[in-house]
């Protein structure tokens, strides 16, 4: 009968943790699962995904970071500035009438290009630890993340004297053509021609370039809070990143 009451006792005060760990912590695996979705959503550069992932203040403190997986921005940025390209020529040769549009097959070459960078921006990753803090209710998880390229090596996709020597020669390809354009006051039509052929080949020597990006290793740290009492649903509240020093660990 004592061994009896014993085991009993035994088995009440098993059950009894059991039961305690899942009221007071043990939420690694929803933490997991909630930060994979999010480094998910980067990966695919899906902003809306990202966005409901993340909370106001995510949004606040990491905005630039959060940024890169749009490719709007990148692409009205793009779009802008090579619009201004037309307008500045327009203008050098004397016509300020109207601003310059570019052409469909010019805006599918920035959009394509675009996307391709926000797509870019994280390529990979691996998530290697989670640490929750059951009294704060909140965790850190550690990711190893690729990303595709650095700041450097955007900087310097757009080689301003690989673009002049570019518009240089579109310049002299067409110049009997130009001419004749500016002699019979088709400025307009000088400068969509123009725009229509330098664009798309320039957005070629960036992808050229882009392509050729080796990017790095970096370990990403998601500080994340949950988003109901049952401590199911957490969302990203912080990202801090840190640069790995081993090339190794790089490729």
């Amino acid at each position: 009968m004592k061994k009896k009451i014993v085991s009993l006792m035994l088995a009440s005060a098993m059950l009894a943790s059991v039961f305690t760990g899942c009221s007071f912590g043990g939420h690694e695996e929803a933490i997991e699962k909630n930060a994979y979705k999010f480094m998910k959503a980067a990966t695919d550069a899906d902003k809306d995904k990202i966005d409901k992932c993340v909370t106001k203040h995510a949004k606040e403190k990491n905005e630039e970071f959060l940024e890169s997986f749009n490719s709007e921005n990148f692409n009205s940025s793009m779009s802008y500035q090579l619009e201004a390209v037309g307008d500045s020529l327009a203008s050098q040769l004397g016509d300020t009438s109207k601003k310059h549009e570019l052409s469909d097959e010019s805006k599918k070459s920035i959009e394509e290009l675009s996307k391709q960078i926000s797509k870019d921006y994280i390529k990979s990753f691996e998530v290697k630890k989670v640490e929750e803090d059951k009294d704060k209710k909140t965790a850190v998880v550690e990711v190893k993340a690729k990303f595709g390229y650095t700041e450097d090596e955007v900087r310097n996709l757009f080689d301003e004297d690989e673009l002049a020597e570019y518009a240089e020669s579109l310049v002299t390809k067409n110049q009997d053509k130009y001419i004749s354009y500016i002699q019979n006051g088709e400025v307009d039509k000088l400068v969509d021609e123009y725009l229509g052929e330098y664009v798309p080949g320039a957005i070629k020597k960036i992808q050229d370039r882009f392509s050729k990006c080796k990017g790095e290793t970096k370990t990403l740290f998601l500080e994340m809070k949950p988003t109901d009492d049952k401590q199911e649903n957490w969302k990203v509240d912080l990202v801090k990143e840190k640069k790995l020093k081993s090339s190794k660990s790089s490729k």
